[in-house]
């Protein structure tokens, strides 16, 4: 373009081709500034790690981290097929750095958040509803608030609908149905702010890495998740593999075996979660309602339930931040605490450690209560 101006100089008269001339330049300048403007983020790095905010390039594109804390494990979590991910303008101005983490192994955690990320199989998307939310867990929760923690139009994953959440909590009449008003709406607020963690806000209900066709399905993730010991025995030598499912993202043979006190045969058929959508919200609410999950020292080995609901944690130690000891223990707790730092914002939306801010599913769902233990776990 910038040529073309100069091509047409000659044909003016001298004043006219001092106009051109200078336009000609600005339009270079202008041009520069523009591809200035344009430069692409620093390219995504395998093997960092991302707080929930960065921006890194990857395929020529940008993308900026919009779920949560996010570790860059390969194959499996490049920004183009990872949903944590958005595709976002150029870069501009400072952006969050990358740190390089080593990825965690194995443990014996209740959870896949060492490897969080899971995807939507299906592209419907469902519908925002009206209904009331009626008795037990839908008073607590409506439907239309829990349109507003899992929104349709994320995507939510379609696997995800209220009407399976409020029969899958059937089973349980204590979760989010013990104390006054506020305590329940507490429940309910931490459950959903561990659940948006666990399923990047309702986008995933499996693992990304190890579904099938992900990176690690019949290789790393059988081997990580397959060798515990447990009441049932070796694990299946048909395939079958125990990568993270449904809303809890549950994980691990042995896991799977104990679960099978809710959802009979699960441990011989993992994805049965996935052809009767209230067994995923079973599997979850019995883990959070009966696991006490890894050991902290300093900690009581509390379930979720009594963690969010009592304050006999030793040392001061209840509260939301018990709630992240009974999911994850040490891998957030002590390593990954950016995860850690991801649930809360998704709990309170902000604050100290020892408040309750009135942000995140706190406000969503009207609590009122104040403070209550403490959020972090470290």
């Amino acid at each position: 373009m910038v040529l073309f101006l100069e091509s047409l100089v000659g044909r003016f008269t001298p004043s006219s081709r001092k106009f051109v001339a200078v336009l000609a330049v600005t339009f270079s300048f202008a041009l520069l500034g523009a591809e200035s403007a344009f430069a692409l983020c620093p390219a995504w790095a395998c093997g960092s790690s991302y707080a929930i905010g960065a921006k890194a390039s990857y395929g020529g594109l940008d993308y900026t981290l919009t779920a949560g804390a996010r570790g860059a494990s390969c194959p499996g979590y490049t920004p183009n097929v990872d949903n944590w991910w958005s595709q976002t303008g150029s870069c501009s101005g400072s952006t969050p750095t990358a740190t390089a983490t080593s990825r965690p192994g194995a443990t014996p955690t209740a959870t896949a958040t060492s490897r969080p990320g899971a995807t939507a199989t299906s592209t419907t998307r469902p519908t925002a509803t009206a209904t009331s939310g009626g008795s037990g867990i839908g008073s607590i929760v409506s439907s239309a608030q829990f349109d507003q923690i899992w929104p349709p139009g994320m995507p939510r994953n379609a696997n995800y609908v209220y009407a399976d959440f409020v029969s899958g909590a059937a089973s349980y009449s204590a979760l989010c149905g013990t104390g006054d008003t506020n305590t329940k709406k507490r429940e309910c607020a931490a459950y959903f702010g561990n659940k948006n963690q666990e399923t990047g806000t309702g986008r995933y209900d499996r693992e990304l890495y190890c579904q099938p066709g992900g990176g690690g399905y019949g290789t790393i993730c059988q081997n990580a998740y397959c060798g515990g010991a447990s009441a049932c025995g070796a694990c299946p030598t048909n395939g079958t593999q125990f990568w993270g499912r449904g809303p809890i993202q549950l994980s691990h043979n042995y896991n799977y075996c104990s679960a099978q006190a809710i959802v009979p045969g699960l441990h011989n058929d993992p994805n049965s979660m996935f052809t009767n959508r209230v067994n995923m919200w079973k599997v979850a609410n019995w883990y959070w309602m009966t696991q006490p999950g890894p050991a902290k020292s300093g900690w009581s080995n509390q379930h979720a339930h009594d963690a969010i609901t009592l304050t006999t944690g030793i040392n001061g130690n209840y509260g939301f931040g018990a709630t992240i000891r009974a999911i994850n223990g040490a891998l957030e707790c002590t390593q990954n605490q950016a995860q850690q730092l991801a649930r809360i914002g998704f709990y309170t939306g902000g604050g100290q450690d020892n408040d309750d801010a009135n942000g995140g599913t706190l406000q969503t769902l009207g609590y009122g209560g104040g403070n209550f233990g403490r959020r972090t776990c470290f």
